[in-house]
């Protein structure tokens, strides 16, 4: 495992309400979710925060009217 992030509240995006849990990364996918025996090459501690796997910056800028 790359990563694993203990403690998180995951809201995954089901509509279901979040619930607490470690989430395992490996080669930047997303590989376990649950409670997660062992570690990661890398551990963070995310008690208290909130994971939303999948969110993406839908917002852009266009330098195409520069040029008109």
């Amino acid at each position: 495992m790359d990563l694993v992030i203990r403690g998180a509240r995951v809201a995954d995006g089901t509509g279901g309400p979040s619930y607490t849990a470690d989430v395992a990364v490996h080669e930047g996918r997303v590989v376990d979710i649950g409670r997660i025996p062992g570690g990661g090459r890398r551990t963070l501690d995310a008690h208290g925060l909130v994971l939303a796997p999948g969110f993406i910056d839908m917002h852009a800028h266009s330098d195409l009217a520069l040029l008109r």
